[in-house]
């Protein structure tokens, strides 16, 4: 071999080696949602309600999911296989699914997805007598192997109370956060700024309507934070050929509705719910915008588990009012979750608002 062929091979494995550094150099992440991680560049994180956070990479086939589990009613190594006998979403096609317990209160899952071209693995742990938590990583097939360790490593830097950062870069004063447990079935637990009060929790409508709410607010009760609301029902959208049944009560947990994104939702809750709630008098909206960049993160997502009839969208407003005859302001982030129909004759779709 000459000189100039071994140095071409050197040089293209010392970018390749390089490339490979960049790709998995990551920074400290601080997110607003209450969690930290170390974040590869050009990575997303996006969030979920119970505190579901997903990391995913530029490539749709790569990402990191955490998953608080509620109302666990068997072991970790059962419950992951009943979770993948269901059908998973984000694991679209799984199989060859090995279900191993890897220790007291722990199994782990190995399966491939997508007809075989990505491999995944997840890690059930308990957390409590009705809870747990999934840990999962997921790459294409042919480098999941080279990948796993640095997925692992993001999972294992991920921590619930990171603090935020304000615009300068300077690290905000850290605030003193404690353990709180759901209070209806104790089905899990959180971290909360201390001093501060929860209502709410788990409440089953049916055996497949499981609902979380929780309103926290500050020791003077000047601060509040929504966390969903177990009051609101799906709604299903009526079809050409249903309209005619739209006076008629559809199964319990749900009503008819029109269609309305996530920017409409959220102004007609926060003018009903959180002005009555909060007892806000004269609570006027002083702003509306969609959210196209949470959109299409959560539908980068859906989409990377393969094909789905689901489709997000994000909405905010700020609102202004007065409380005890102060002022006070707001803001509130709605998603409304449609599940378009097969047949619109029949029905338009099915939708469910979050907070």
């Amino acid at each position: 071999m000459s000189m100039r062929a071994t140095t071409l091979i050197l040089t293209s494995t010392l970018m390749a080696s390089c490339a490979l550094a960049q790709r998995w150099q990551t920074n400290l992440h601080q997110d607003p949602a209450g969690f930290s991680l170390n974040l590869p560049q050009d990575w997303r994180v996006q969030t979920f309600g119970t505190g579901s956070v997903a990391v995913f990479s530029p490539n749709p086939g790569e990402f990191v999911l955490v998953m608080p589990v509620l109302g666990r009613t068997a072991d970790c190594a059962s419950t992951l296989r009943d979770q993948f006998a269901k059908g998973w979403q984000p694991f679209p096609g799984a199989q060859g699914v090995s279900v191993k317990p890897t220790g007291r209160g722990v199994a782990v899952a190995g399966f491939q997805f997508q007809g075989g071209q990505s491999r995944g693995a997840v890690m059930c742990a308990e957390t409590g007598q009705r809870s747990a938590m999934y840990y999962a990583i997921a790459a294409p097939g042919a480098q999941f192997s080279a990948d796993r360790d640095s997925l692992l490593n993001i999972l294992r830097s991920f921590r619930y109370g990171g603090g935020a950062s304000d615009k300068r870069g300077t690290t905000a004063p850290a605030v003193q956060m404690e353990q709180w447990v759901e209070a209806t079935e104790r089905a899990f637990t959180g971290a909360k700024p201390a001093g501060w009060r929860v209502n709410g929790g788990v409440t089953r409508i049916s055996n497949s309507d499981v609902r979380t709410g929780f309103q926290l607010s500050g020791p003077d009760g000047s601060s509040g934070l929504i966390l969903g609301d177990t009051r609101l029902n799906k709604c299903m959208i009526p079809g050409q050929f249903s309209r005619q049944f739209t006076n008629q009560a559809p199964m319990a947990g749900t009503d008819w509705c029109p269609y309305r994104n996530g920017e409409q939702v959220a102004e007609m809750y926060a003018v009903k719910a959180i002005a009555a709630d909060w007892r806000i008098e004269g609570l006027r909206i002083t702003g509306r915008r969609p959210r196209p960049d949470l959109t299409s993160a959560s539908d980068r997502l859906a989409s990377s588990a393969g094909p789905s009839n689901y489709r997000n969208a994000f909405g905010e407003v700020t609102f202004e009012g007065t409380r005890r005859g102060a002022a006070v302001s707001g803001r509130l982030i709605a998603n409304t979750l449609l599940l378009v129909s097969p047949d619109p004759n029949l029905m338009g779709g099915q939708l469910h608002a979050g907070y």
